[in-house]
């Protein structure tokens, strides 16, 4: 990651207007700060949720409105400067009035970094430049800086992924899609107990009808890899997706919860000595080579 790179500022067409000699955005290495945002629209001289006097003060205002305006004029600069919201990293939050906003401000922002939790920080001011009330600062990441740190993105959502137990092993997680991203290895640890390696799974489907609603998938640990889809059992058509490179394992959601309850019937099966369910197992187990 280089930390000299840094751009011109960066000025978004769909924003608000700046109200002084300043971008919207400017980029340094792989961070990208924006300036402080509000609830004023593009060419537009009402704000919303603002009513002003003749004067140009405040007589009164809707600070959820204003929120929600804040909200998207910050998701527009991301998203103009090839960035995104799950990938803010801070936000300072500027309130004139915390007593009587910040309960209303505070459920709003909950619901808008639901799956995304930057570090922040919320300071009373007297006043801001124009008659508003909320102003939001923001620092987000851009190109490669979360692969840089080591981070896993969904591949299918490009959300970051999250730390999640799973017994005594650390995983990755995408919240909104609930997909697992499974180091090598880690498969046979966070799956049922059972003789053999679940991980020589190799029953490519390149030669099978499969409806996949993604499509192929590049791995989150490698990029560049496409994962090729292997079967982890025919009779429940358990499908996932498996990395030749790295030997990483993508599950989609609720995909771990099917292969322990495949596994244990397989256990109970082979307790029982019911040969027929075991054949396809064996090949399961031994058709990658060691």
């Amino acid at each position: 990651m280089s930390n000299n790179k840094r751009s011109p500022g960066i000025t978004s067409a769909r924003a608000p207007e700046p109200v002084g000699a300043f971008p919207h955005a400017r980029r340094a290495g792989n961070l990208l700060f924006l300036s402080g945002m509000g609830p004023r629209r593009r060419d537009a001289s009402e704000i919303p949720g603002v009513k002003l006097d003749a004067d140009g003060k405040i007589v009164s205002y809707d600070i959820t409105t204003q929120c929600k305006a804040v909200f998207e004029n910050v998701r527009m600069v991301l998203e103009d400067a090839a960035s995104s919201w799950d990938r803010i990293i801070d936000v300072t939050v500027f309130l004139t009035d915390m007593e009587k906003d910040f309960p209303t401000f505070n459920a709003l922002y909950a619901e808008v970094f639901a799956h995304n939790q930057p570090t922040r920080t919320t300071i009373e001011v007297k006043s801001l430049p124009t008659p508003i009330a909320v102003e939001l600062k923001v620092v987000a990441s851009v190109g490669d800086w979360t692969a840089a740190l080591g981070q896993v993105r969904c591949p299918r959502c490009g959300r970051a992924t999250v730390p999640r137990s799973v017994g005594d092993v650390t995983v990755h997680q995408c919240q909104p899609c609930g997909g697992l991203f499974l180091h090598k290895g880690e498969l046979n640890k966070v799956a049922e107990p059972t003789a053999g390696d679940l991980e020589f799974s190799t029953l490519d489907l390149d030669s099978f009808e499969h409806d996949d609603d993604h499509g192929p998938i590049a791995c989150p640990e490698c990029d560049d890899e496409i994962m090729r889809k292997v079967e982890f059992n025919i009779h429940t058509n358990i499908i996932m997706d498996w990395c030749p490179r790295c030997g990483g394992f993508w599950l989609g959601k609720g995909e771990l919860d099917l292969i322990n309850e495949e596994v244990q019937r397989l256990n109970e099966a082979n307790k029982e000595k019911v040969s027929p369910p075991m054949l396809w197992f064996a090949r399961f187990i031994w058709s990658l080579p060691r």
